[in-house]
Order: C-alpha cells, then structure tokens, then sequence
C-alpha cells in the first residue's frame, strides 16, 4: 500500500505506526492529533500487533519495534520500501513526551 507520506509500506509497518500514535488523514498517516484519537490509534496498532505475530509487549513500541528486526524477514517489518522513513518516524516517537505519556496512560488503565 501506499501511503502519501511514506512511500510504499507493508501492513507491520502502519500497525507500529498507531502504536506509537499515528492516525490515518485521508491517504496519509499522521501523528494524532487529540488524546482520544491517539489513544484509538494506539489500541488499534497494538490489537493488529498481536493478530499478526501471536506476541504481546503491550504498549511497549520499543519492545515491539526490537523484535519485528530481530524477525528479520518474517514479521516484513524490514522491508526496504519504507523501513528507513517508518523506522525514523518510530524512533523519534519513542522520544515524544506525549507519546510515552500516553503510551503509559493506557499501559496502566488497559490492563486495569
């Protein structure tokens, strides 16, 4: 599929994407913006996560993220396509205050 600002991604790729809160606009996938829409992409990565790989790290991305590279091939994360610009947006999510706050908000209420 392609996707505006990505180039052509593998479905892997947009499920780490939601987790670490990406949101589809049009033909696009974006940072959310709001908390609700954020939190919903979120649940949505990390539900699609789990379908596609039998495994659970919950609401940890940089956990999810170490295990579709070690996969190599297998998950399809590495994918050249894509793998540089979603790789790059993934990281630096990892980083966002926002992000990891509610990455850690729902960490605690989800499993509540």
């Amino acid at each position: 599929m392609t996707i505006r600002n990505f180039g052509r991604v593998v479905p892997i790729q947009i499920f780490l994407l939601q987790l670490v809160g990406y949101e589809w606009k049009g033909r696009s996938l974006d940072p959310a913006t709001g908390g609700n829409a954020r939190k919903r992409a979120m649940r949505d990565g990390l539900r699609s996560l789990q379908k596609s790989t039998g495994a659970d790290f919950g609401y940890n991305p940089a956990a999810w993220r170490e295990h579709l590279i070690s996969t190599g091939e297998e998950a399809g994360y590495k994918h050249p396509y894509a793998f540089a610009r979603v790789d790059q947006a993934v990281c630096k999510s990892l980083e966002d205050p926002t992000v990891i706050a509610t990455l850690k908000e729902l960490s605690e209420s989800d499993t509540a």
